[in-house]
C-alpha cells in the first residue's frame, strides 16, 4: 500500500505529502501550508486539490478504515477555535468532510484532533514545529 500511495503522488505530483508506514498502518502526512492558513480551517485551492485526488485514490484501493488526525505545534492558539486541540480537531473535520461531500472516505472514516500531544519531532525549532502542524489521513491496515 505504501509504495501505491508514494507512487500516485509522484505521478500527480503532489507535493507538501509524504507517506510513512506505522504500527497502524499507512499514514499519509498533509503539511499544513498545503492544507491551510495559520489558525484557519478553510482549506486552500492547492489542498482541496491534494485531498481530492488523494481520497479518490484511496477510495479506488478499497481502502479499508480511514482516520483524518490534525495536529498542531506547541504555540498556544487563542483565537476561535480557543486551542490548539480545538482548531486541530477543527482542521480533522474540514478535511474528512470535504472527502466525503465529493464521494470519497464512504467506508468507515474518523476525524480527530490531537492538538500538540502527538509530535514528530520536539517542538524545539521553527522548522520542527512546522513539521508538527499537519493533517494526517491514516489507512488502518493493522
Amino acid at each position: 500500500l505504501r509504495n501505491s500511495v508514494e507512487s500516485f503522488l509522484k505521478r500527480e505530483n503532489l507535493n507538501g505529502v509524504k507517506v510513512l508506514v506505522t504500527e497502524r498502518g499507512v499514514v499519509v502526512s498533509f503539511e499544513e501550508e498545503l492544507l491551510f492558513e495559520s489558525g484557519k480551517i478553510e482549506l486552500k485551492p492547492e489542498g482541496m486539490r491534494a485531498i481530492f485526488k488523494l481520497s479518490e485514490f484511496l477510495e479506488s484501493l478499497k481502502a479499508p478504515k480511514l482516520v483524518v488526525e490534525g495536529h498542531t505545534d506547541k504555540i498556544p492558539y487563542g483565537g476561535i477555535y480557543l486551542n490548539n486541540l480545538g482548531l486541530s480537531s477543527m482542521r480533522a473535520v474540514a478535511v474528512a468532510t470535504y472527502a466525503t461531500e465529493r464521494g470519497a472516505f464512504t467506508k468507515d472514516v474518523k476525524a480527530v484532533g490531537y492538538g500538540e500531544s502527538r509530535p514528530l519531532v520536539p517542538n524545539d525549532t521553527s522548522e520542527h514545529m512546522r513539521l508538527n502542524r499537519r493533517v494526517d489521513i491514516v489507512v488502518e491496515t493493522f
